[in-house]
């Protein structure tokens, strides 16, 4: 959260091949900067496949996904 945030968009996705991604610019005409939180929804299970596939690939991401999720009660929580 110190430094500004760089932005990605996905390059020609092709079905069963590796994502690629190319530097964009921001697409949040500049609420990225001020916002720390951000909300993003999407249909129930569009991205549990890849989801999976991200956490069987790195045991970090693994192990904190099953920590429970922080929130603002806590009086440890950084997301104020």
């Amino acid at each position: 959260l110190e430094k500004e945030p760089v932005f990605y968009q996905e390059n020609d996705p092709m079905p069963r091949k590796h994502t690629t991604w190319l530097l964009s610019g921001d697409f949040t005409e500049g609420h990225a900067l001020t916002y720390r939180r951000h909300y993003l929804e999407f249909p129930p299970g569009v991205l549990s496949k890849h989801y999976e596939k991200l956490l069987q690939s790195d045991n970090g991401l693994l192990k904190l996904s099953e920590q429970p999720f922080p929130n603002l009660d806590s009086p440890f929580s950084v997301l104020s």
